[in-house]
């Protein structure tokens, strides 16, 4: 392996594991009290198993939609349904706005995208 292939290798598990810690704080402090969380498919992306968990030759993993009041919402499969937010993701993060189109964003567009939904839902404005 090349430092190059080091450098990237760290990059994607660094951006992984940022991308989960972001989606965990967003469950635990926002999505369970304002009940915003849901254990469904959202509509528009019915059935649909984006890079998900295989098992055995079966899709695993249940739903998670999380809805936010500007519109905004992210979905991702998780291995429980768990009132704490304590979850396993078993696929990439997904996210749209309003009834646009779903896509697994690039980490810096995630970022962006979760930022400005706590922005409106704090009415806060953060400058970091």
């Amino acid at each position: 392996m090349t430092n190059t292939d080091r450098t990237i290798l760290s990059n994607m598990v660094s951006e992984l594991a940022t991308t989960r810690a972001l989606l965990n704080c967003l469950i635990k402090e926002f999505a369970l009290p304002e009940e915003c969380l849901h254990y469904t498919w959202p509509e528009g992306m019915q059935g649909i198993a984006p890079g998900s968990f295989v098992d055995g030759g079966q899709w695993k993993g249940i739903p998670l939609t999380i809805s936010l009041p500007n519109q905004q919402q992210f979905f991702v499969l998780v291995d429980r349904r768990d009132h704490l937010g304590s979850h396993r993701y078993l696929s990439d993060v997904y996210a749209r706005q309003g009834q646009g189109t779903w896509r697994c964003l690039a980490f810096a567009e995630f970022a962006r995208q979760l930022l400005t939904a706590c922005e409106h839902m704090t009415r806060a404005r953060h400058h970091e």
